[in-house]
């Protein structure tokens, strides 16, 4: 039997899949899809080997959204250094322990960010930032002065986001970020 959750990851990982390999791509796969397995009960393995044989990418981490239960945790912090104009944003990922199910591995985390900057208007447009590993760091180059992020645009990952932000912050966010 299958519950509401159940359904509703599943919708949520085939995003997240649509997000990492772009409209052409899911629309190539899909049609390898049918094609392979049109009228056969198939598994998540068929699923993503004709994304995998498709777009040529490697999908064994992304994998772990089905393998792995729990809703990740992403620590987010900041830095900005005005001297060089680089603003560093750095992840670091924990999937909770749930019964059976401990020491997980980091999951392919497709997160969509963009900067604003201090006047509101977008420095950097949404980038889809690949998160794989346990922490990892993003970097932003030419920037004039310190962007406030928007991180998780369109919801692109269903995480719990970590960042501790003040309240102007958010109040900016609300003011100006392109993505409601």
């Amino acid at each position: 039997f299958y519950t509401a959750t159940v359904y509703e990851k599943g919708a949520e990982v085939i995003r997240m899949l649509k997000l990492l390999v772009g409209d052409a791509g899911y629309d190539e796969a899909l049609d390898l899809y049918f094609a392979r397995h049109d009228g056969q009960a198939c598994t998540i393995e068929d699923w993503l080997a004709v994304f995998t044989d498709a777009t040529r990418r490697d999908l064994s981490q992304f994998k772990l959204w089905y393998e792995q239960a729990g809703t990740p945790r992403l620590h987010v912090t900041e830095d900005w250094d005005a001297a060089t104009g680089t603003f560093r944003l750095t992840f670091r990922q924990q999937i909770p322990d749930t019964p059976g199910q401990t020491d997980k591995q980091p999951m392919h985390i497709p997160v969509a960010a963009g900067l604003l900057g201090p006047n509101g208007d977008e420095v950097v447009p949404t980038t889809v930032l690949e998160l794989t590993g346990a922490e990892q760091t993003f970097t932003f180059e030419g920037l004039t002065a310190r962007p406030t992020p928007s991180i998780l645009r369109g919801f692109s990952a269903p995480v719990v986001i970590e960042r501790d932000i003040p309240a102007s912050e958010r109040a900016f966010l609300l003011a100006h970020d392109t993505d409601p």
